[in-house]
């Protein structure tokens, strides 16, 4: 070995032993994240979500390899991966896969979403290799190669030693690909990361056979009275006594009054940004499966902890609706699909639910 290269492996292992100067990942991303590419650009802040911060910081705790993230639609859950592949490329440099659904979305995903965060992200833009040119679904960062790929196509999944994993829209992979993924990690079992990031499915499938098995995070709030943890469930969803006519429900009227009882105390939780803001001000995520294997770790979250965006009287005009459309014409879509993306659980065939 000549001086030179030993020298840089000295290096190299210097800086990976070296302790983090910059601490917590969220405290990273909002000082290096400038801008996020959508309808509200502008700096990384996590303040509007902080139900993303504690999968963030699983995507960084050694002791943890394979994260299962199961959320609502429209709240966060791809940002997570972008903002974990500028965080890989600045600091935790090594082979990565990101994967959507089929090749068509990667390709849309990489070039409206991730170079442009990359971009924004000085400490990750200074890692891009200025040698080897890249195509859409192969960048280079200095000891870094991302691929961004669909995972429909098998081939994606084959060939590639992988240390890093992100896998989005699990729910629609074919049969048999997320372990055909999860196999790309064999050689960093012990310093990789898995992380698959979902809405809802149907029971069986891939993604919720390894929610299940993991140790399953619920986000729960305090109750703004009694300070009881507890889910957001959406039977505690109160709608008012005078909203039901012979017609069946007034939407108007149940957006107006609608509230959230507490499950200990009975509080009624009126439907407000503020509220829910103060609600989600001290939650945290609690393990549902303490049999869990170790580092495998689950986290969900459901539309009714949403700050902004859809009110809890938006969601119950989405529900009532759903509901209507499989009474009078007894079509299921709607109500599978507010399960699987608002409320985030995988669908159960039971004809006997109301």
């Amino acid at each position: 070995m000549s001086d030179q290269t030993a020298d840089l492996y000295e290096s190299h292992l210097r800086a990976m032993l070296a302790p983090d100067p910059d601490g917590d990942i969220v405290d990273w991303l909002e000082a290096n994240v400038k801008n996020m590419p959508g309808p509200m650009p502008g700096a990384f802040r996590v303040e509007s979500t902080p139900y993303l911060s504690p999968i963030l910081r699983a995507m960084t705790d050694p002791e943890i390899h394979t994260i299962v993230v199961f959320g609502a639609v429209q709240m966060g859950k791809s940002t997570l991966l972008e903002l974990w592949s500028a965080f890989i490329a600045a600091r935790t440099p090594g082979p990565t896969l990101l994967l959507q659904d089929v090749d068509l979305n990667a390709k849309d995903w990489q070039a409206n979403r991730l170079k442009p965060i990359w971009e924004a992200t000085p400490a990750a833009q200074a890692k891009m290799s200025q040698t080897e040119k890249s195509n859409w679904h192969t960048h280079q960062f200095q000891r870094c190669t991302m691929w961004v790929l669909g995972a429909d196509n098998k081939r994606n999944l084959q060939r590639r030693s992988i240390r890093f994993l992100g896998g989005d829209e699990v729910w629609s992979w074919k049969k048999g690909h997320l372990g055909e993924a999860q196999r790309r990690r064999t050689a960093f079992t012990w310093n990789g990361k898995s992380v698959f990031i979902s809405q809802g499915g149907v029971e069986g499938d891939d993604i919720t056979n390894l929610w299940n098995t993991s140790d399953r995070r619920e986000w729960m709030f305090r109750c703004l009275s009694c300070h009881t943890l507890q889910a957001y469930e959406w039977e505690q969803l109160i709608y008012p006594e005078d909203a039901k006519g012979g017609g069946g429900w007034e939407i108007e009227k149940v957006k107006k009054g609608i509230k959230y009882r507490c499950k200990s105390c009975g509080q009624m939780h009126d439907d407000s940004f503020a509220v829910r803001q103060e609600m989600n001000l001290k939650a945290e995520y609690v393990p549902m499966n303490p049999s869990a294997p170790k580092g495998v770790v689950g986290f969900h979250w459901n539309s009714l902890c949403a700050q902004w965006g859809l009110s809890w009287g938006d969601l119950a005009e989405e529900a009532i609706n759903a509901k209507r459309a499989y009474d009078e014409h007894g079509d299921d879509t709607s109500r599978i699909e507010f399960k699987q993306k608002r409320l985030a659980v995988s669908w159960v065939e039971n004809p006997d639910e109301d």
